[in-house]
């Protein structure tokens, strides 16, 4: 999801993700996403992902395009900077709602409908062990259904902050310890993080745990074949 990665690899990658959340409740949370990037001349990567996510009666999808250019710093370092546009498509299905009066005048009149353009800023750091990624999404902070007349919509668009780092340790010649660490701010909000970690055996299987902060606590495992990455995640709410 980071459009800095675009570029940094000398192929084309391509990835798609599908989440669900509190399974077997009805409305319960659902993401699906695909992604891709690819090197562009000497010095640029372009990329792009869409996405859908459906949570209860409120639904949203969206589409990004990325373009990075990667600056050399040494023979393995580069430093990367990113600018992405971004389409989000916001729907509420207001017929699953239930007003506690039948004549509520705000469901009744509310907007169910919703289109907001946007623009994301990322810049990483990165050699072939570490990678530093710092990111503002949501620059623009529209309001999704549009301005109301008295100026004061909760329905706008919070600037994002986040910062992301990742190191490999070669243990050994077929085992690699990879620990990562998330921090993400929102203005009005407190700080949060995700750690995880990711034992990777022959630079073809492996098994990692992470913990988000007063969220969730997950169990990871996964594998490569040939060109293709696959892995499962278990999540254990903690809230």
């Amino acid at each position: 999801l980071n459009p800095a990665v675009a570029g940094s690899k000398d192929y084309l990658s391509a990835s798609l993700s599908v989440r669900s959340q509190w399974t077997g409740l009805e409305g319960a949370p659902k993401t699906q996403f695909f992604s891709m990037h690819s090197k562009f001349g000497e010095k640029m990567g372009i990329g792009g992902y869409v996405f859908n996510d459906e949570t209860g009666p409120v639904s949203e999808r969206g589409i990004q395009l990325s373009y990075a250019y990667h600056l050399s710093l040494s023979d393995k370092s580069k430093l990367s900077f990113s600018v992405a546009g971004m389409m989000f498509f916001h729907d509420i299905n207001r017929a699953v709602l239930r007003a506690e009066e039948a004549d509520d005048n705000t469901l009744n009149t509310m907007l169910v409908k919703g289109v907001s353009p946007d623009i994301n800023f990322w810049m990483m750091y990165y050699n072939e062990k570490l990678k530093i990624g710092l990111s503002s999404p949501q620059l623009l902070q529209n309001n999704i259904y549009g301005e109301k007349a008295n100026g004061n919509n909760s329905n706008k668009l919070s600037r994002h902050y986040y910062l992301f780092s990742e190191y490999e340790f070669n243990v050994s010649d077929k085992v690699d310890i990879v620990p990562s660490a998330l921090f993400k701010y929102v203005q009005g909000s407190p700080m949060n993080f995700d750690f995880n970690v990711r034992g990777v055996l022959n630079k073809k299987y492996w098994i990692g745990a992470s913990y988000r902060y007063n969220n969730a606590i997950s169990a990871m495992i996964g594998f490569n074949y040939k060109a293709l990455s696959f892995g499962y995640a278990y999540d254990y709410a903690m809230t």
